[in-house]
């Protein structure tokens, strides 16, 4: 049983040292001392350097690594990597919230639905000519996915480049992560084909309305794309 001190708090507990350890490697990440795809020192530097075993190392890196900050990759040109932070540590966790909570298509809808309004907004104002340029190769690829029968929904990176038209970061990663649980639903349910030349004539013409910079079409437009193209099942059903 814990025991509490004055005014029922809990007292605070010393860090193990691989948390020690784990917390100024992550500092020293985030304060740009180490960048994406850097090496850090093999196992028994990061021993002399911290004064602590090799153990206390390992369970660090292995934290580390479960936190998708670091790539730990076996063999002669193996090491201790900065990994490139990406959608799937979220989409992980958004998927399992997904399963669990038996969220339905509905609900991930409504929540895409207003995500992407505040994206529009910002890529109105933002946008500019590289990325309508990828919208309409992004459009050419989705219409040649038709042609050949990829099953891939091709038109889903259409929103994933406006969201990143929008300048935000954080918009983007949480577009890619809402993108891949939806990618693993349609799998699951399937894209036809009437849905996919209905997505890239909306598409066609949101880019149009795009760059005429007319919001009020352009989310109009959006709202259909999102309401009602998506196939609508409950997830877990």
């Amino acid at each position: 049983m814990t025991k509490e001190g004055k005014n029922g708090f809990t007292p605070v507990k010393n860090k193990r040292l691989f948390e020690v350890v784990a917390e100024q490697i992550k500092e020293a990440i985030f304060t740009g001392q180490y960048r994406t795809g850097d090496r850090l020192s093999s196992e028994k530097d990061l021993c002399r350097s911290f004064n602590v075993g090799r153990p206390v190392i390992r369970e660090a890196l292995r934290t580390l690594e479960n936190s998708g900050i670091l790539t730990i990759r076996p063999g002669a040109n193996g090491g201790i990597f900065v990994k490139k932070v990406d959608s799937e540590l979220l989409m992980n966790s958004l998927d399992v919230f997904v399963k669990f909570e038996k969220v339905t298509i509905e609900q991930i809808i409504e929540a895409r639905l207003a995500i992407e309004k505040s994206v529009l907004m910002l890529a109105l104002e933002r946008i500019k000519e590289d990325d309508i340029k990828k919208l309409e190769e992004n459009i050419a690829l989705a219409k040649d996915s038709i042609e050949t029968g990829d099953p891939e929904p091709r038109s889903f990176d259409f929103h994933i480049i406006l969201a990143e038209a929008s300048g935000n970061p954080l918009l983007v990663i949480i577009i890619k992560a809402l993108f891949d649980v939806m990618r693993n639903y349609i799998s699951q349910l399937g894209f036809d084909l009437e849905r996919k030349k209905r997505a890239v004539q909306v598409h066609e013409m949101i880019l149009r309305h795009l760059k005429e910079r007319d919001y009020t079409k352009v989310l109009e437009l959006m709202e259909l794309d999102i309401t009602k193209l998506t196939p609508v099942r409950q997830i877990n059903a």
